[in-house]
């Protein structure tokens, strides 16, 4: 008995044939069946006969209808169902179109520019905090306690930060303004000493800053404008980390950040590459602190091994002890014997380390005078390189397997 299997060869796609529409997951396993639905016409039946060969038949209703009509007869098509639509009167009260789109990027770029009067970019440092801490204790000590009123801050905190950053945010737009006017390119607004600036924030446009946006008394106003001109000098940068100058490419101090990523005048070709004696010079430099790293691993793990041959010699001890006291006087000879064998390996294991030490101190008593080339004749760094090599060859062996 044969049975048919389904050719995966390829067909030319019918570009003028009609997609199936399938509208039951159960259709899928009779796709032929959809195909000649779709095409007017059954597919043919295959049945296996006496003899094990599989024969093709029409069914019997197609045959019938042609003997019939004499021509071919197209099924019926389902209509396709349209979703019905129903409109909620109440949707416009219950869901109050109240989402407004932000006014800023998710990250913005910094500088001058729009500023968001709910939201104080400037906040309060150890600095900040004692001198107004001893402002309002001053003020208080000033005024007095009253019975009648509880104790309330002169400056509160948050009054004090937004005072700080108006001061800050309109030095900055004052800058602008006179960069601009006098026709600044861009590598001179980003130097240090023109982003430090505050001469051109005069003392009435920065007390009318602070009483246009914050307001309070005269004299808290012209305190904290003298102390923000104050911390500006004595740190030679604004407070707000984004109007700071970035880093400038030669800085070598490696906790000054945000330096540019690139440079303003990058050379178009490659830079050569060449060995010179420069090159030279530092390379042996790298190889002798290399070599220095390797001996003083090494030094570390000799350490470490001896004391932890002491740290088992005293659990031995213990041991012996333990097992002399409560065990019988005829396994007292067995458990010294045990004893001296544990002693004898790390007397042994101990003289290595002896050895290799003293080798070590006396190389390093006659080593070479510095600027020459470096050698690596040391016990430590042949051993380093014994070992180096008996890894290679596990290595390649392991490989060859």
């Amino acid at each position: 008995m044969t049975t048919r299997q389904t050719s995966f060869r390829p067909r030319p796609v019918d570009i003028n044939k009609q997609l199936t529409i399938v509208k039951d997951v159960k259709e899928l396993d009779n796709a032929e069946l959809i195909a000649g639905i779709q095409d007017g016409t059954d597919k043919p039946q295959d049945q296996v006969g006496p003899s094990g060969s599989v024969e093709h038949k029409a069914p019997a209703k197609a045959a019938g209808n042609d003997a019939a009509h004499g021509h071919k007869k197209k099924a019926k098509l389902k209509e396709i169902p349209i979703p019905e639509i129903k409109f909620v009167d109440t949707y416009t009260r219950d869901y109050l179109p109240l989402y407004a789109l932000p006014d800023t990027y998710i990250r913005g770029k910094g500088g001058s520019g729009w500023m968001n009067e709910d939201y104080v970019e400037y906040d309060l440092d150890n600095e900040d905090e004692e001198w107004l801490e001893q402002y309002n204790a001053a003020a208080s000590r000033a005024t007095g306690p009253s019975a009648a009123a509880p104790m309330t801050a002169l400056l509160p905190d948050t009054k004090f930060e937004r005072m700080l950053w108006k001061l800050d945010v309109a030095c900055a737009d004052a800058q602008d303004r006179a960069l601009n006017a006098a026709g600044a390119s861009e590598a001179e607004r980003r130097m240090p000493a023109t982003v430090a600036n505050t001469s051109h924030l005069s003392r009435e446009d920065a007390l009318s800053t602070l009483r246009k946006n914050v307001g309070g008394k005269e004299s808290v106003l012209v305190d904290v404008y003298g102390y923000w001109l104050s911390k500006r000098k004595k740190h030679s940068r604004p407070l707000l980390r984004r109007l700071w100058a970035p880093t400038p490419a030669s800085d070598q101090n490696p906790y000054n950040v945000f330096r540019l990523r690139e440079r303003a005048n990058r050379p178009a070709t490659r830079r050569r590459r060449e060995n010179s004696a420069e090159c030279l010079e530092k390379m042996r430099a790298m190889q002798v602190n290399l070599l220095h790293a390797l001996e003083m691993s090494e030094l570390l793990v000799m350490r470490e091994r001896k004391k932890r041959e002491m740290l088992r010699a005293d659990i031995g001890v213990q041991r012996l002890k333990l097992s002399a006291r409560h065990q019988a006087p005829e396994a007292h000879a067995m458990v010294e014997a045990e004893a001296r064998d544990h002693l004898a390996k790390a007397l042994s294991a101990n003289a290595s380390m002896d050895g290799r030490l003293t080798c070590y101190l006396q190389a390093a008593q006659h080593q070479q005078l510095p600027g020459q080339a470096p050698s690596v004749d040391y016990p430590l760094q042949r051993e380093v390189l014994r070992k180096r090599k008996l890894k290679m060859l596990e290595a390649e062996k392991n490989m060859d397997k």
